[in-house]
């Protein structure tokens, strides 16, 4: 719940902040601040747990971790805040159907009927913006929910064999990656010109509480929970960023916004009560 604040007030943040540099090179600098951060503090620590495991325990977190990230930030320039925090919430649905696909692992019926209702209040908070002009803000929108349900499963399974900063520190290392190779393929390199106070906090937001506080409250979490419960948890994620959005953006919340944001929290509540199977 913590993490879906964090993000909630960081998606509008960085929609102001791409109003005044470029996606790749804002999030080249981003990921560069929370790595030096991370290595600053861990560096000894990650590198030898790094040593006692192989490289196919962390990769896949990393690589949707990574993925998730950059796909979510290109989203919120094609698109509205609201929208691309609907999109990414659909990882509710995708979750539970890797499970199955992957592992195998039943999902009981009212776990179903929970998901059904809970993307009906996701459609009523976000669905009045006309997002059903399906564009290239939607598909990346959709590419975010597919990688953040593969990291929820991936890490999971990688927690069991390596702790949650070794591993926060490497999805924050191939975010820098995704975000270099990204900023030097379409953006000809880093280019963060002369920025305001206002831009340079954001960034530090972004980098410290939202990038390294999020990945390590979710890494957390999997420690104590299952990938599918937190997958239904973040649906309160555009509850906030619909919140926040209005706060920052101006971006105006219809009546039937209200309705669904109470649908949202009703469905998370009825989550939380269930027990694991």
């Amino acid at each position: 719940m913590l993490q879906c604040a964090i993000y909630g007030l960081g998606d509008p943040l960085a929609k102001y902040a791409y109003q005044h540099i470029g996606v790749y090179s804002m999030l080249s600098v981003r990921y560069a601040i929370a790595l030096g951060f991370m290595l600053l503090l861990f560096g000894k620590r990650v590198w030898e747990n790094l040593r006692r495991c192989s490289v196919k325990t962390w990769i896949a977190p990393c690589l949707c971790v990574a993925g998730a990230y950059l796909f979510n930030n290109m989203a919120l320039t094609c698109t509205a805040a609201t929208v691309a925090a609907f999109l990414r919430s659909t990882s509710v649905i995708m979750t539970p159907l890797l499970l199955w696909l992957i592992y195998g692992k039943q999902i009981t019926l009212r776990y179903w009927l929970i998901v059904i209702v809970a993307v009906t209040g996701l459609y009523l908070l976000c669905g009045q913006n006309g997002m059903f002009s399906f564009g290239v803000g939607e598909l990346l929108g959709i590419a975010t929910a597919m990688c953040s349900a593969g990291a929820l499963i991936s890490s999971h399974e990688a927690l069991k064999h390596i702790d949650s900063i070794t591993l926060t520190t490497m999805e924050t290392a191939a975010s820098t990656v995704f975000a270099l190779v990204c900023a030097l393929t379409f953006d000809g390199g880093v280019c963060v010109g002369r920025q305001d106070t206002v831009v340079w906090g954001i960034i530090l937001y972004l980098a410290i509480i939202s990038t390294l506080g999020g990945y390590m409250l979710q890494n957390l979490a999997l420690k104590k929970t299952s990938a599918r419960v937190i997958s239904t948890l973040k649906c309160i994620s555009p509850v906030m960023t619909a919140f926040f959005s209005y706060l920052i953006l101006g971006e105006q919340m219809k009546p039937s916004g209200v309705v669904g944001s109470a649908i949202i929290l009703l469905c998370v509540i009825a989550q939380t009560g269930m027990k694991e199977q």
